[in-house]
């Protein structure tokens, strides 16, 4: 069982690692293609850069509240080389990796896990009003809008509903099953159960006192995506305008511009979005593969008072 862990952690390692490389292999040479001819609306490219690195840095922020604290260095480690990793591997399956190397980090892959889905909760409640919102104010949007909504809401009802609703059930439902079955069975269900109800009491400790907190943090990295995003989209995207014109005021000679390659501005900060992530992950990668291999077992205090992170 041991060895398998190990091999676990260290196959885990390599698929990461070799995402971020090989997405980082990729991405540069479209970066320096669009680049090559001198992109016009510079100002507006470096505004929504630095309104994308100011989201992540709240993100790190929430994700070393979520976590229990821990030393800065540590943080950004694990911060950045699992951003990277989720954003190199496709259909979002760079989240495992990052559920994995989070919970490895710190309490386990169940705590990792928690961390995750509470992100995931946060951003899809404060996703779904914003959705709401557009699509009120945009009829033409709504086609588009209405089905990621649902899925927002469902995610959003599916967290509450089982962070809250089901704990105070399950003694009814081990009961059930006492009744019902018997061997191993009784005990494959009666520890599922157990997880389950670890894992809700883990998210609701995590939460406690602490809601608000999220909360404002969540809308504070929000804003500063779809502040970047406006300041090179809103143009193609009449509903967030507003962005924009504040921006214009703020920072004079903003405008959608193409590059004299031919690149329209957004593909352009898009890309280099990417690249700037994928820059963070790899600074960190060597320092994240020796503290990865030095550790023996989980290296996070298991305290639930003390930071998770050495």
């Amino acid at each position: 069982m041991r060895q398998c862990s190990r091999l676990l952690r260290f196959a885990t390692l390599v698929l990461g690692v070799g995402s971020v490389v090989w997405a980082f292999y990729v991405t540069v040479p479209q970066v320096m293609r669009a680049f090559e001819h001198g992109p016009a609306g510079m100002q507006m490219l470096v505004v929504s850069l630095v309104l994308y690195l100011a989201s992540h840095v709240v993100r790190m922020a929430r994700l070393w509240l979520l976590i229990g604290g821990g030393r800065l260095r540590e943080l950004l480690r694990l911060y950045w080389y699992t951003t990277a990793v989720s954003l190199a591997m496709p259909f979002k399956t760079g989240e495992l990796i990052r559920i994995l190397e989070i919970g490895w980090s710190t309490k386990g892959p169940r705590f990792g896990l928690v961390v995750v889905w509470v992100e995931r909760a946060f951003d899809a409640a404060l996703l779904s009003l914003a959705a709401i919102g557009l699509a009120y104010s945009s009829q033409d949007a709504r086609p588009l809008l209405l089905p990621l909504i649902g899925v927002l809401l469902l995610f959003v009802a599916l967290s509450l509903i089982f962070l809250w609703v089901v704990p105070e059930n399950l003694p009814r439902i081990n009961l059930h099953i006492m009744r019902l079955y018997s061997g191993r069975r009784a005990v494959r269900l009666m520890r599922s159960i157990a997880y389950m109800k670890t894992f809700a009491e883990d998210a609701r400790r995590i939460l406690r006192g602490r809601m608000a907190t999220f909360a404002i943090l969540t809308l504070l990295i929000w804003t500063f995506e779809l502040f970047a995003i406006a300041s090179v989209m809103a143009p193609d995207f009449p509903a967030i305008t507003g962005f924009t014109e504040l921006l214009t005021k703020l920072v004079p000679g903003l405008s959608q511009v193409e590059s004299s390659a031919g690149m329209k501005l957004w593909t352009m900060t898009a890309l280099s979005q990417t690249l700037l992530v994928l820059v963070f992950g790899l600074v960190a990668l060597f320092p994240y593969i020796r503290q990865r291999l030095n550790g023996r077992g989980f290296t996070g205090n298991r305290d639930d008072n003390a930071g998770c992170l050495r």
